[in-house]
């Protein structure tokens, strides 16, 4: 195939319009799937000697004559690109070259972005660029095509040109079009500015003559640069969208056929080391760096890696950065490392060296319990080049390119989630040791659909990835991304510097760089940005320092400047600021001043710091205000913050905008007075006095080591899918069918799944020593931690005014908190069943296994309960995939409204409590009476051999004791010779029998669940012997391990529930003597209810509106029967502004929310116990009816006896009086108020 007549129609006309109209035709929106052919095109017209051009004018239609002669010669191997195989044009994604944002053309590739992005990591992201002039060369030729590219693009943008325009042939663009293009598109601009040592590469018209059309069509050929010179010398760049692919060919050749080659390969090299090395010490943690392992003679034993890190405690990853790929490095590479391997064999016990910090110092590492994981980080290959692994290599060598090593370390959150990513993919099968595309893609999957790898273990069900997943995944995510110029404003004035950007609210948003922890908050106004970051020097700052900045200081400034952005902007502009420059407001306490000789300069400053105002400022400005960014940097103390923002008014709020205000304008205008009669002035006007929203407070905890705690370790969602994945080949195996399951089927369906779960999670355990009880009780003491800290919070925000939706936050939380504390205190429960038997040390991806186990047991057992109970309507489905799909619906409760009530009242008692403990305003809380708490004492020790407030005294001591060894912190071992020190230290004296029956009645030993075979979640939750009621775990005799915070939530625990008249467990004959017990005070709080109740409307409605505890109705009407079948009424109440009369029933049932007590809860308010047709036991509406109806049918003589003659237009209402938030206010069938002691008067207002 010659194209004959192609060329004959080509060489008619001048090639300098021919290639503007081919360009004209390429860049046109509707034309990007017939790139190659225009590509083809170009191609050809090149190829033709200058000598056989005509050089006559051409017409549009002349081209269109020209574009389909073309099209009918190459019909045979028209190459048609489908159009989900290239990236939408239209959708335009930046790249970023020294904070300023740039596109390009797609064309027909499949990860543009991906490619040009390696391009600027290899030959631009250099810090040593400016040494060598072919980089330098490279680096403004890149930026001439992407400025050359970006023109094209806003071209094609502003003209926007559309109609009826064929899919199935090429669409040459209308005359408007090529005349707008050409009419601001100076193509000679930018190729003259060319370095002349790129333009040696130019393609030279004529050079090449194209010979076989299907050779080029298949062949991955790339043109080597991005010009074309004209035999009259004249420039034209190539069709853009090849420009990305030739840029690389270009760079190699120019390196190549440098004299400097040699130097410029090891500069890309050691560039690509160094970023190699630095990106994997960042994500693995330096402090986790192993420099040295020995063995039982402390032999050193040479580490042949690059870098070696240890993950967890028991994988050691060693990291091998490899700058050329040919087979034979690597296979050295891979034998240095199997010569490592042979090293450890030998020692069989080492000892690991972190930072010169020895771990594991009273046991050495046994080398058969290590992993170990080889990463060899390659220089990313070149295009359409493959990799050759070396022979012989183990299921744990990953060979990965380095720009798909940074994906995979930006997108997961731990080294330990990334080996459990590969231990999943090796499972599958899928993965081979090179980490490719078809792994990148499902990598893409993994990250999209939580962390589910794409791997069925059902036979026969294989499921596949579509090809280039990763591409659209990550192509879409940019496009949404870029939506927001957030991203363009940091780019300008930080340049690659945060990997994360977070929109909090409004126009402000949180910035990081997650590894480095360094961050801050930036408000986007307009095109300014101010910053408002930690130190912008990187060193290492305190746990404290970071905490004082980020979540105090940061979020401080972040409220006013975001809310006064408009008013700053006026300000800003009365002194002529340029608001497209930025301004840093950098954050620096006084202890990273005193401890950094950076800071230096500023010590003389921190002595200006007062007691009232703890901040001083100082701004910094090089230039003029309209050539450089203004500088300002926020110098505290922590002590004085913690004395001044406390609680009050918004002063302090208003002298720290102040401050920061007035040095901005001391900048400004040269004027220390007016910038501080300016700001004054600024802040009185916009910041009005009120309740202060920024609060620091030392809480005064019962634990003193409470800030000490760090986070619980949480869920892994790969750990739950891994679990989910096996349970779907259970089922299979069980031979359940894909389908949808109801009552009784899904209960057994659902019995299954716990019995599969449960010896999973058995099974687990039991391979475990002493070290997996350890860490359960530290984890289970972190959780309890956390919730403390959630409450202190919570009185803090619900006294002071913020941005937020407190209710959601406060359900949020106590989700989450819930979510983990149940499933850890039932691992503890089951180790304490199972006993220890294993000998293995446990490490977190053990923890990982057993705590989704539990987690998925706490969802499955929690469904059986709903179930069982007649909670929820429930359909169990299994897909296809044998996946089990939980189909729940509400059945009697509205469940998220009685959380939002749960959430109100928890934020209501907060606010109380911050009041109480800050202001010594006198909380109004009923207490039991005395009488009734000797009465507790004494028959608690008649039945159980100590008293209750001797209990409750040991385990609040326990609570506050500062004992521990950092071997088990947070959690405390402690024998019972410890356990007397404690408590004479809070100056409690306890004989020594009542002693032990307290610590017998309090602990859980190994023997505690022997009657038990299968220690089921909802029986637990029963049981006397459960981690909230038992917080003792006895090791052996006299021994025992506890957490404080467990304790002391133990302590409340017991004081709520025997105080309120409940008993907190079920299981076990329960003495009548304290049932009993139980009876008389839930008698006295029923009392105490009917009394409240009754004062408190009288408040509302004045006395004589109101009647309470009618049981004689004579009261009433001498008419009345003393004692009619509706029974006694708590509260009669009338209303004349509404003329309403309203019947109360005070109620004070045990609050519990086990699924059971749910259930009881409800068949109290509304179901009648009926037998052979009878009603036997009326619920408590039936009641209330039979009372509201009394009234009705005797309307006049009620009102008349509250004095009202006229009973036209009077009705009668009822509702329940509680001291709880109930379930049952939120049936959906029963529309009945239930109605707090202190929403009455809201209700009546």
């Amino acid at each position: 195939m010659d194209l004959q007549k192609t060329i004959k129609s080509l060489i008619k006309y001048s090639i300098e319009e021919l290639l503007n109209w081919i360009l004209a035709t390429s860049i046109h929106p509707s034309n990007q799937r017939f790139c190659f052919n225009l590509e083809l095109l170009f191609k050809l017209l090149i190829s033709i000697q200058p000598i056989e051009f005509e050089n006559q004018n051409i017409t549009r239609e002349d081209f269109i004559k020209i574009i389909r002669v073309f099209s009918e010669e190459t019909q045979s191997v028209n190459h048609i690109v489908d159009s989900q195989d290239f990236k939408n044009q239209s959708e335009l994604v930046p790249i970023f070259v020294n904070g300023k944002k740039y596109y390009f053309f797609y064309g027909a590739m499949s990860a543009p972005y991906k490619l040009a992005k390696w391009f600027y990591e290899k030959y631009i992201d250099n810090e040593d660029l400016e040494k060598h002039k072919e980089l330098k060369d490279i680096l403004n030729c890149f930026i001439l095509s992407l400025e050359y590219q970006t023109k094209l693009l806003e071209v094609i943008k502003s003209i926007n040109e559309s109609g009826n325009i064929s899919e199935n042939e090429m669409h040459v663009p209308s005359q408007n079009f090529y005349d707008r293009l050409f009419a601001v598109l100076n193509t000679n601009r930018f190729t003259s500015m060319l370095p002349s040592d790129i333009q040696k590469y130019n393609l030279l018209q004529g050079e090449n003559h194209l010979s076989d059309i299907w050779a080029e069509l298949n062949a991955d050929n790339i043109l080597s640069s991005i010009v074309v010179q004209l035999n009259n010398g004249k420039l034209f760049f190539t069709l853009p969208q090849l420009h990305i692919e030739s840029l690389h060919i270009l760079a190699c050749r120019l390196i190549n056929e440098s004299e400097n080659k040699e130097e410029l390969m090891k500069e890309l090299n050691n560039n690509f080391c160094y970023k190699a090395e630095i990106s994997s010490i960042l994500f693995f943690n330096k402090n986790f760096q192993i420099k040295k392992i020995t063995d039982f003679k402390s032999r050193e034993i040479n580490i042949t890696a690059d870098l070696a890190f240890l993950v967890d405690s028991n994988k050691v990853c060693l990291i091998n950065v490899v700058d050329k790929t040919q087979k034979d490095i690597l296979e050295t590479k891979k034998n240095q490392i199997v010569a490592f391997e042979d090293e450890l064999k030998k020692a069989k016990n080492i000892n690991i060296f972190l930072e010169n910090k020895k771990i594991n110092q009273a046991n050495p590492t046994k080398v058969e319990d290590l992993e170990i994981w080889k990463f060899y980080i390659l220089n990313d290959l070149e295009l359409n080049k493959g990799l050759e692994l070396p022979s012989g290599i183990n299921s744990t060598s990953v060979f990965i390119e380095h720009q798909n090593f940074k994906i995979l370390m930006e997108r997961l959150d731990s080294p330990l989630t990334l080996i459990k990513y590969f231990k999943t993919a090796i499972m599958s099968g899928k993965f081979k040791g090179f980490f490719d595309a078809f792994e990148l893609d499902r990598f893409a999957y993994f990250i999209s659909n939580d962390q589910e790898y794409p791997v069925s273990l059902i036979p026969k069900i294989n499921l596949q990835v579509p090809l280039g997943y990763w591409e659209d995944f990550n192509h879409n995510e940019q496009i949404e991304k870029y939506k927001d110029n957030i991203y363009e404003l940091i780019e300008r004035d930080f340049p690659h510097r945060f990997d994360t950007v977070m929109k909090n609210h409004g126009n402000e948003y949180g910035v990081m760089k997650k590894v480095l922890q360094d961050g801050g908050y930036v408000i986007k106004n307009n095109n300014m940005l101010i910053w408002i970051m930690m130190p912008l020097d990187r060193f290492q700052r305190t746990p404290d320092e970071t905490h004082y900045c980020i979540s105090f200081v940061g979020k401080l400034y972040a409220y006013y400047l975001q809310k006064l952005q408009q008013e700053i902007n006026s300000l800003l502009t009365k002194y002529n600021y340029d608001l497209n420059k930025s301004i840093i407001v950098e954050m620096l306490p006084t202890s990273i001043i005193e401890k950094n000789d950076s800071f230096k300069e500023l010590r003389h400053l921190m002595k200006e710091i007062k007691d009232s105002d703890p901040f001083i400022y100082f701004a910094s400005c090089t230039n003029s205000p309209q050539e450089q960014s203004i500088n300002v940097k926020a110098i505290f103390s922590i002590e004085k913050l913690q004395t001044v923002f406390n609680g009050g008014n918004n002063s302090p709020e208003k002298l720290c905008i102040q401050g920061l205000i007035e040095e901005i304008l001391n900048v400004l205008c040269k004027d220390k007075t007016k910038a501080s009669e300016e700001a004054k002035i600024f802040v009185d006007k916009n910041i009005k006095v009120g309740k202060g929203k920024h609060v620091l407070k030392e809480f005064k905890t019962h634990n003193p080591s409470l800030d000490k705690y760090q986070k619980p370790i949480e869920r892994s969602l790969i750990d739950v899918n891994n679990l989910n994945r096996e349970l779907s080949k259970k089922l299979m195996d069980l031979k359940i069918k894909p389908g949808e399951y109801k009552n009784d089927e899904a209960l057994k369906i659902n019995k299954d799944i716990f019995n599969f779960l449960y010896e999973k999670l058995r099974n687990e355990i039991v391979q475990y020593d002493k070290s997996i009880l350890f860490l359960a009780m530290k984890q289970a003491e972190l959780v309890e931690g956390a919730r403390k800290e959630n409450d202190m919070q919570l009185e803090i925000d619900s006294s002071t005014e913020i941005e937020f939706d407190l209710v959601e936050t406060t359900i949020k939380k106590n989700t989450e908190i819930a979510r983990l504390a149940e499933p850890i205190k039932y691992i503890v429960s089951l180790i304490m069943k199972e006993g220890i038997k294993g000998i293995k040390k446990i490490n977190r991806e053990g923890w990982g296994v057993a705590l989704a186990a539990a987690d998925l047991i706490r969802d499955t057992s929690t469904i059986h309960d709903f179930l069982k109970y007649n909670l929820s309507e429930y359909t169990l489905k299994i897909d296809e995939l044998y996946r089990v799909i939980d189909l729940k619906d509400e059945k009697i409760f509205d469940i998220s409204k009685y959380y939002k009530k749960e959430s109100k009242e928890m934020i209501q008692v907060a606010k109380d409590n911050f009041r109480y403990r800050f202001s010594g305003a006198k909380l109004d809380n009923a207490e039991l009476s005395e009488e009734l708490k000797d009465e507790t004492d004494a028959v608690f020790n008649n039945e159980y051999g100590f008293k209750f407030k001797n209990m409750l005294n040991l385990l609040c001591s326990l609570g506050n004791s500062e004992n521990f060894t950092e071997d088990y912190f947070p959690a405390t071992l402690i024998k019972k010779e410890d356990i007397k020190k404690v408590l004479n230290r809070n100056n409690f004296k306890i004989e020594e029998n009542e002693l032990d029956a307290i610590l017998k009645f309090l602990s859980i030993n190994f023997n505690s669940f022997d009657d038990i075979n299968i220690l089921l979640l909802y029986e637990l939750n029963r049981n006397s012997k459960r981690v909230n009621l038992s917080p003792l775990i006895e090791l052996e005799k006299d021994t025992y391990i506890y957490g404080r915070q467990i304790c002391l939530k133990s302590a409340n625990f017991w004081l709520r529930e025997i105080y309120q008249g409940s008993i907190p467990f079920s299981v076990g004959n329960m003495p009548k003597a304290i049932e009993d017990l139980s009876d008389r005070i839930h008698r006295f709080w029923d009392l105490e209810l009917e009394e409240d109740a009754c004062k408190k409307l009288k408040e509302i409605l004045d006395d004589k509106n109101v009647e309470c505890r009618i049981s004689n109705f004579k009261r009433l009407s001498s008419s009345f029967v003393s004692r009619p079948p509706c029974g006694e009424i708590d509260v009669l109440a009338v209303n004349n502004k509404n003329k309403t009369i309203y019947v109360f029933d005070a109620k004070n049932l045990t609050k519990k929310i086990r699924p059971y007590d749910l259930r009881h809860e409800y068949k109290e308010f509304f179901e009648d116990k009926i037998k052979d047709g009878k009603i036997t036991k009326p619920s408590y509406l039936t009641k209330l009816s039979k009372k509201e109806e009394f009234v009705k049918d005797n309307l006049p003589e009620v009102l008349n006896h509250f004095g009202i003659v006229d009973t036209n237009g009077w009705s009668v209402k009822k509702a329940f009086i509680v001291k709880e938030n109930y379930t049952s206010a939120f049936s959906k069938e029963h529309t009945i108020n239930f109605l707090l002691i202190e929403e009455l008067k809201e209700y009546f207002s």
